[in-house]
């Protein structure tokens, strides 16, 4: 079996290594038509994604992008304590050995995942004596690494030991065998196993705050100690929601204060949750996209972060639908059809930006058939080859064209919505967001200006809060006093994308 190789000495240049030989792909023609692995590759990095048995053995599809775009495989579940041992006395291997055998068939590596969790503790093991209890945990490491230790290079020796605040929380194994579990997990990891790579998993470290703190905190003590620790898995379930952005620029500073200790980094078990936002599946799916180019692209520009691990093939094999709610968070559909996060990843892994800042989604072709009027009577002609849409007949200054935006807006994107119009020099424009939702009705100025005479582009930025259910939205042109014609050419919305430090070197 090949053993994935360390892209942090990719990355850095050391000793001149490179990944396996198991792992080279052959350029290909179009970039776009590239794996997500051929593309990580270039960029330096590799790619996982998280896998039970019922996916590879029972979904050849889905089987079938597992192993097409990613080097690495991590086993979900089975290779868990409560997983293996759940009789006691016998150690069940059988979705370990499949999964591990499907890799083998497709030249890809795998992570351990995790030898230690307070989560995945057998419901046998006594909690009385802290001696039988230690053994059996001893017993339970050992005879998973030995076991693969020829296939498996990067472990997660202790998954989830911090609390929200950044010490370590209460548990199981703390309570039984006090804190220094964990130190002696990573000693017998090491003993264990003297070539592999070992992790600090934990969820809710990827962004600056007290837990982000506790994380950099125990890996100076650690290493104070020597004890060993090769990287941390920064778990990336985002979750998107109206009221919060998410600090890519602290991201991306987190990342370095990590780097500075000399880990090697991984975001791992990334996601994105959506269902949150209110709006249009199409604009859901865009902040989804959104995301996930920006985080892809911090460990793209960082040198520490060496490896991406998204927590699931496709939105048919998501453990939120069963943990917390139906969702759509992965790359894939249910059908397995590519989603715009997955066309994210390889801009981000491109170094391009993002092709949602440029894609017009109005919905609004150039012959214009889908405007409508708030009043007055609506005329199409087609001047000097282009469509247009004048608006005559105005008895009140709100009449004008307008469009139907609910099929894309969403919450949780700032989106550019812009226009060609045309009225008589000096009346007043305005671009007027109409919206029915839960909240009632209501009225939103997006941008305004002053009408030269001649053709001129109306442009502003839309951001919306919106309450279910979301009945109509329309965005309108008004403006001029009643008896102005009022005329429009083009319509355009794009995501809008200023550069940030999140995605800028």
């Amino acid at each position: 079996m090949r053993r994935w190789a360390s892209t942090a000495a990719v990355r850095l240049g050391l000793l001149g290594l490179c990944l396996g030989s198991g792992w080279r792909a052959q350029a290909a023609e179009s970039e776009p038509d590239s794996s997500l692995r051929v593309l990580a590759e270039r960029a330096g990095l590799t790619l996982g994604v998280a896998v039970d048995t019922p996916v590879l053995n029972g979904d050849p599809a889905h089987a079938a992008l597992a192993a097409r775009h990613f080097h690495v495989l991590t086993p979900e579940n089975a290779l868990k304590w409560g997983h293996v041992e759940w009789q006691q006395g016998r150690r069940d291997t059988r979705a370990f050995e499949a999964i591990a055998a499907f890799a083998a068939a497709n030249s890809q590596g795998l992570r351990g995942h995790a030898l230690v969790w307070d989560r995945e503790i057998p419901a046998w093991l006594s909690r009385d004596d802290p001696r039988v209890f230690d053994a059996a945990l001893a017993d339970h490491l050992q005879a998973t690494m030995s076991d693969h230790r020829d296939l498996i290079e990067v472990w997660d020796v202790v998954n989830e030991a911090l609390g929200p605040d950044g010490h370590r929380a209460p548990s199981s194994l703390v309570e039984v065998l006090g804190p220094s579990y964990l130190e002696t997990a990573f000693l017998r990891a090491r003993a264990e196993a003297p070539q592999a790579r070992l992790f600090y998993n934990d969820y809710a470290v990827l962004w600056p705050g007290p837990k982000a703190d506790g994380l950099v905190r125990l890996v100076k003590a650690l290493q104070q100690a020597h004890v060993p620790i090769d990287g941390v898995g920064l778990q990336s379930h985002l979750h998107l929601v109206p009221e919060g952005r998410l600090d890519w620029p602290g991201i991306r500073a987190h990342l370095r204060r990590l780097g500075a200790l000399g880990v090697e980094i991984h975001l791992s078990e990334v996601d994105v949750r959506v269902a949150d936002l209110a709006g249009a599946d199409q604009g859901r799916l865009l902040a989804q996209a959104d995301a996930v180019y920006r985080l892809v692209s911090v460990c793209r520009l960082e040198p520490a972060c060496t490896h991406v691990a998204f927590w699931g093939v496709s939105d048919r094999y998501s453990w939120i639908d069963t943990a917390i709610g139906p969702d759509d968070p992965l790359l894939w559909d249910e059908q397995a059809a590519p989603k715009p996060a997955y066309f994210a990843v390889q801009d981000a892994l491109l170094g391009r930006p993002w092709r949602g800042c440029t894609t017009n989604i109005s919905g609004v072709g150039p012959s214009l058939e889908t405007v409508t009027t708030t009043g007055g009577r609506l005329r199409r002609s087609l001047e000097s080859s282009q469509a247009e849409v004048v608006v005559t007949d105005r008895t009140a200054s709100w009449h004008g064209p307008q469009v139907d935006v609910r099929a894309w807006l969403s919450e949780g994107l700032t989106f550019r919505l812009s226009a060609e119009v045309q009225t008589a020099e000096g009346m007043p424009l305005q671009w007027t967001l109409r919206v029915v939702d839960g909240g009632g009705t209501r009225f939103l100025k997006v941008t305004e200006t002053v009408a030269t005479g001649a053709w001129q582009s109306l442009e502003g930025l839309l951001q919306v809060d919106l309450q279910p259910p979301v009945e109509t939205v329309h965005a309108y042109v008004e403006g001029p006093n009643a008896g102005h014609d009022l005329a429009l050419r083009s319509v355009s919305a794009t995501v809008a994308c200023a550069p940030s430090e999140a995605t800028s070197p």
